[in-house]
């Protein structure tokens, strides 16, 4: 393949040459990244016995045009030791973080053999992985990870890095940034941010590698071109460096886009070799917001239509109802007044409703996310992300909806009313009004949300479900228990669905 590449053929290598849908036989190469650089591990005289790293400059492609120099590795017989060879840095094949033989060096050369997109086909170094730890590092490729998110199908605010950023300076204290930028020389191909967190089960205390959105959104994902590619070797890093999880768990993996019957992180985990159980996370409530706003009122049930005259006229009888959105154009068009005044008035209104009264820690008047969402809210406005609505009566705030936007998708946050007007229908009449502008405005989705779907049936225009793809490795026992655990549950059908 261009992007790879491969070395003159070494009958030592392997014993028996098998050939690869790529038309390659195992002889040739092997990807650097399963092996793990300048470190002396014991070496198994059953594997291999000396593995020594050679390079040619000199190699070409196929199609005659030169290539950088690469690594290739030869075998030395089983006599053979690392005193030999003084001065030389060993390099053992590895897979899953442990010393593995030639038919484990098999199966990864196997699963990387398979057709790259074109973007990583163009230059003649193969993507390689850049881990950073800190969030800071990551703003020397804020320009990139802005052209990348362009790119990136079905993205969201959510994968920003200002919400990613906020996110962390707010609630990354017990947990472990590993924020992968895959590189083709001095380009950045694609970011995929995971984080290592600490989640009590009831079996034990399990480390779980997963995406860095913890519920806020419903969708996340590499931010790329190609979010497959990017995935798996996103995939491939994690397991060739020291395990510092104990389970993989791929939540909020999907899209609000109409389903072709692909699934990206299925593909990306089954190209890795890896095993991975999958289950619906949760499903949200959608709708499909492009049209006109008539004929998706009409296709609605009479009881709904005929509440939201009943409860317009109800409050019109009370005096003017109005409502007020607010969707800034951010900072590259000087529109970013962050209207702190409604932002507070949208707080006060939930103070009074019953997420005031809530302990989950995820209101929008909670105190524990108070100060984040205030920062998540500055970044949105500056993005032109942000979207508040506001319900007034005679110049009074009685029920509001808080969203982000991002390219025509609407993501309902929270939304509340005045306990006083919730016999005039003041929530009901929101949502109309704000659905009406949506379609008016040309949004293509308006995501309400997973919660209280028995309210949101009547609006939807479909169910989407949100999946999570949870890989137990063989040597973690505490995931293994955790594994059975989950499994017997569903079995007695008190758990997610599970497909």
């Amino acid at each position: 393949r261009p992007a790879y590449p491969h070395a003159p053929r070494c009958s030592h290598f392997f014993p028996k040459r098998t050939g690869c849908r790529c038309g390659h036989s195992w002889e040739t190469a092997i990807h650097p990244q399963i092996f793990r650089k300048n470190r002396k591990l014991p070496v198994s005289g059953r594997d291999v016995s000396l593995i020594q790293t050679i390079s040619q400059p000199g190699a070409r492609r196929p199609d005659g045009t030169s290539m950088l120099p690469f690594r290739h590795v030869t075998l030395r017989g089983e006599q053979a030791g690392p005193a030999e060879v003084p001065g030389k840095p060993l390099f053992l094949p590895t897979l899953r973080g442990r010393t593995a033989g030639l038919d484990a060096c098999r199966q990864a050369w196997r699963a990387d053999c398979s057709v790259w997109p074109q973007e990583f086909s163009r230059g003649q170094v193969m993507p390689q992985i850049v881990e950073f730890n800190q969030i800071q590092d990551a703003w020397g490729y804020a320009a990139a990870w802005t052209r990348l998110l362009g790119q990136t199908p079905g993205a969201s605010f959510f994968q920003t890095l200002e919400w990613l950023e906020i996110y962390w300076r707010h609630f990354g204290h017990d947990q472990k940034l590993r924020l992968l930028l895959v590189m083709e020389g001095e380009q950045v191909l694609g970011i995929v941010p995971l984080v290592v967190r600490r989640e009590n089960k009831r079996i034990a205390s399990l480390r779980v590698l997963t995406y860095p959105l913890h519920d806020w959104g419903s969708f996340y994902g590499p931010i790329g071109r190609d979010p497959v590619s990017l995935l798996r070797l996103a995939l491939q890093h994690v397991r060739s460096t020291p395990r510092d999880w104990d389970m993989i768990d791929l939540r909020w993996a999907g899209s609000l886009r109409e389903s072709d019957g692909s699934d990206p992180t299925a593909e990306a985990i089954r190209r890795q070799g890896l095993i991975a159980r999958r289950r619906v996370w949760k499903r949200v409530a959608v709708i499909d917001t492009l049209g006109r706003w008539e004929d998706y009122l009409g296709s609605r049930r009479s009881s709904l239509r005929s509440s939201i005259r009943r409860y317009e006229r109800r409050l019109g009888q009370l005096g003017e109802v109005t409502l007020d959105r607010y969707r800034p154009a951010g900072s590259a068009a000087g529109d970013d007044d962050p209207q702190w005044e409604e932002f507070r008035a949208c707080l006060q209104i939930a103070r009074h409703s019953w997420q005031g009264r809530a302990s989950d820690g995820t209101t929008l008047s909670h105190r524990s996310v108070q100060g984040f969402l205030q920062d998540v809210h500055r970044a949105a406005v500056r993005l032109g992300a942000a979207d508040m609505n506001l319900l007034r009566l005679n110049g009074k705030p009685i029920a509001f909806a808080y969203n982000y936007v991002w390219r025509g998708t609407v993501y309902g946050l929270r939304t509340g009313y005045e306990p006083e007007y919730a016999r005039h229908g003041a929530g009901k009449v929101l949502w109309a009004r704000t659905f009406a502008d949506s379609f008016r405005r040309g949004d293509c989705h308006y995501d309400i949300g997973p919660d209280s779907l028995k309210v949101k049936q009547p609006w939807l225009t479909r169910m989407v479900p949100v999946y999570s793809y949870a890989h137990h490795p063989s040597l973690s026992l505490r995931s293994q228990l955790f594994r059975v655990a989950r499994w017997a549950r569903d079995c007695r059908g008190s758990g997610p669905a599970a497909a």
